[in-house]
């Protein structure tokens, strides 16, 4: 078997090594044109966030003098980038590497790259707009994923109900206090404890 790092492995990879370098760019030079400062938080924290959905990895830590402490590695950075924003520092973003333990298949992996950002003041519509204009300065206009092709010359905007309504054919609002009733609408079952 040829090991990972070998050469005649790595070329089947190049490819996708290089456009992900690009999106990272591409990324980045979206924000800072807009005026958006880059940051690094911890990855690894005292608390691994309040997500029951969510498995983390824990770790320790040890002091020089002695002793030591469990953390986690964050599954989002969002709380320690919200501080930031309590703090008055403005437009943000990271490109964070996030752990979630239990996770694997072809769509989730234990570890990965998250985009997060935050505009201080800006509307609902001010972020669907930048959501857009961010897709389409990294993306081509039009590409495929898992089959399916994806236009990213128009985008779609609808509320949560009316998606649960075109795209699930449930009513996600007259079914508000009864789960049972939402799945059964979606064609689906509560599991074991879901209410």
């Amino acid at each position: 078997m040829i090991p990972s790092w070998h050469p005649d492995r790595l070329s089947a990879r190049l490819p996708a090594l290089r456009a992900r370098a690009r999106l990272a760019t591409d990324t980045r030079r979206f924000f800072t044109e807009r005026d958006y400062l880059e940051v690094e938080t911890p990855y690894a924290v005292p608390a691994p966030g309040e997500d029951v959905h969510i498995a983390t990895f824990r770790t320790s830590q040890t002091y020089p003098q002695g002793g030591g402490r469990d953390l986690w590695l964050h599954t989002s950075p969002e709380f320690a980038m919200k501080k930031l924003l309590a703090g008055g520092v403005g437009r943000i973003f990271q490109l964070a590497r996030v752990w979630r333990n239990n996770e694997a298949s072809d769509t989730h992996s234990a570890e990965f790259t998250m985009l997060e950002w935050y505009r201080p003041n800006g509307t609902l519509a001010d972020l669907m707009d930048e959501t857009e204009a961010l897709l389409r300065a990294v993306l081509p206009e039009q590409l495929t994923c898992r089959g399916m092709a994806i236009d990213l010359a128009a985008f779609e905007r609808l509320t949560v109900a009316d998606a649960f309504t075109q795209y699930v054919g449930a009513d996600v609002l007259g079914t508000a206090d009864d789960a049972a009733a939402l799945a059964a609408q979606a064609g689906t079952r509560l599991r074991v404890g879901e209410d």
